[in-house]
């Protein structure tokens, strides 16, 4: 009898490994590195203690080829199969829809991590690996697993990068990404509007109201009145990242930006620093009453008056 460990394939997947072995040569196989497949019992119950004449079954590792390891998924029967996909997916490395093709290159992993624990002299199969993804088994026993219980390394190690949650495997190296997939960040910027530009909207303006350039202090005054303004409206920009959940790197970006003091806000204050003025008030008195004096005299009907 072969115990495959945790068991996260059926007690059915166990029977199969001895069946296979019948054929496979067993552990006398070893192209490509070997791989823990369980215990190998001489009885039909498993290990025990022994009675009386009987000597105590505590087995022996049974170890495959990695070729033949990988092959013995093709021996699933279709209940196995189902049982190793719902696994799978209860430890969150099958993806709802999961079929064979995906359930048949987890197992490839699973037997890639197992070689390479026996490679160290460690006893963990394949479903062990796959069992640590829930805290069991003979990784997750040692360490605890994610959210399991037990002294020690936690299995999981929680890892931030760059603010994002990382879980990283403390027995196989593996990380996987928690989250989120969703990231924005927010920027404030003052946009400053530089001398030249401020001078040729003040004088502008000027020309238009007031039908001149605008002094020295006229340019200071709306230069410090358009700078606080400015200060009063930053720039708020958006940043939305979205990140692939199974790697954590960014696959896409967008961004939006509002407030800022823009041109016509500009043009808006020069017109209102200036018809605060007292000049203002008597250019547009005098600009009414040419206009009135025009028109009667190019609009009469009987000519001059």
């Amino acid at each position: 009898m072969i115990d495959s460990g945790s068991g996260t394939g059926g007690g059915g997947e166990a029977a199969g490994a001895a069946k296979f072995a019948n054929t496979s040569g067993g552990s006398s196989a070893t192209a490509g590195g070997q791989v823990y497949m369980g215990q190998q019992y001489q009885g039909a119950y498993g290990p025990h203690g022994g009675s009386g004449s009987v000597a105590p079954d505590k087995g022996q590792a049974y170890l495959m080829s990695k070729s033949d390891a990988t092959n013995f998924f093709n021996n699933f029967s279709g209940k196995q199969l189902n049982d190793f996909i719902s696994a799978g997916q209860l430890a969150g490395q099958l993806q709802d829809d999961a079929g064979f093709m995906e359930a048949q290159s987890l197992w490839k992993k699973l037997v890639n991590a197992s070689a390479s624990l026996t490679a160290a002299g460690r006893k963990v199969s394949p479903q062990d690996v796959l069992a640590s993804y829930l805290g069991k088994g003979a990784l997750g026993a040692k360490g605890g697993g994610r959210g399991g219980s037990g002294g020690g390394q936690p299995l999981w190690q929680v890892q931030y990068r760059g603010g994002r949650k990382f879980l990283v495997n403390s027995q196989t190296g593996e990380v996987k990404y928690e989250g989120p997939k969703f990231e924005t960040t927010y920027q404030k910027t003052i946009d400053m509007t530089d001398p030249t530009t401020a001078k040729a909207i003040a004088t502008s303006v000027f020309q238009q109201l007031m039908h001149r350039d605008p002094g020295g202090g006229e340019l200071g005054h709306f230069a410090g009145a358009l700078h606080t303004a400015e200060q009063q409206s930053p720039v708020v920009t958006n940043t939305t990242t979205e990140y692939d959940m199974n790697t954590g790197e960014p696959v896409g970006q967008t961004s939006k930006s509002t407030g800022g003091f823009g041109a016509d806000a500009k043009q808006y204050l020069a017109q209102q620093q200036i018809k605060k003025s007292k000049e203002y008030g008597a250019v547009q008195a005098a600009t009414t009453y040419e206009n009135a004096l025009e028109n009667a005299i190019f609009n009469n009907p009987f000519g001059s008056v």
